[in-house]
């Protein structure tokens, strides 16, 4: 397979380190990957198709290591795995220079993954191109690095069309501050405070994703949902507290 496709998947969940300790579930060539943060505030699901390899269920306890050993490699890679038991214990990793053995943890050992009660509908829809995304990038990193609030506000504009506005910066009126917005189904108002590095964070893994759909329930929920034809994965994060 093509190396970059397998370092896709696994940057999509790793969420430039967020998450560590997962369970790939493969069956018929898809992959099936529930993770969470360690700090239990992202929670989400990636499915896969076209993954060339044996239906399996891999436990990979440091996600970081697996990725630093992909990047010795050359863009064309075999993939394999060894088994003891009934349990896999190595995911080996060929291209034509290097023979790489990565050891797979039991999968009693990574813990579980929680479960999100999405509501039966959201108060918000907001569909987002990858040039919007990208917007939201440049502001976050526009302002200092402890400047981690985002406030979310569903406003009207002058000719009543219904918008999301995103403010950036600390909530003191003294401090430095950006906001925009964009065009959005709003079918009740919400406001609520998110973390912007992790939302800048999920957009920069999904930068291959032309775009995106943000839900919003104003008790506090966000819902991030990217898809293409073989790739499906949603995050859910909730308000600062």
């Amino acid at each position: 397979m093509d190396k970059s496709q397998l370092q896709s998947i696994i940057q999509k969940y790793h969420i430039n380190g967020l998450v560590e300790q997962v369970l790939w579930n493969i069956a018929d060539k898809e992959i099936n990957i529930h993770f969470m943060t360690s700090a239990r505030d992202v929670i989400g699901h990636l499915t896969q198709k076209n993954i060339d390899l044996p239906d399996s269920e891999i436990a990979i306890y440091s996600t970081s290591q697996l990725l630093k050993l992909l990047n010795i490699l050359n863009k064309d890679i075999i993939l394999d795995l060894e088994q003891t038991n009934a349990v896999y214990t190595k995911l080996k990793i060929q291209d034509q220079e290097y023979n790489l053995y990565f050891t797979l943890a039991n999968p009693m050992i990574i813990e579980n993954v929680g479960k999100v009660n999405e509501p039966p509908e959201y108060d918000v829809i907001l569909p987002l191109s990858s040039e919007q995304m990208f917007s939201f990038i440049k502001a976050r990193n526009a302002l200092s690095k402890d400047t981690t609030n985002v406030k979310i506000t569903t406003i009207k504009d002058f000719s009543s069309t219904d918008l999301v506005e995103f403010e950036m910066g600390n909530l003191s009126s003294y401090s430095n501050k950006i906001s925009f917005s964009f065009p959005a189904k709003i079918n009740q108002p919400v406001e609520a405070v998110f973390n912007s590095d992790i939302i800048k964070d999920i957009f920069q893994v999904n930068k291959d994703i032309d775009k995106c759909v943000i839900y919003l329930k104003n008790e506090g929920l966000m819902k991030i949902e990217f898809s293409t034809e073989e790739t499906q994965i949603k995050y859910f994060t909730i308000k600062n507290s």
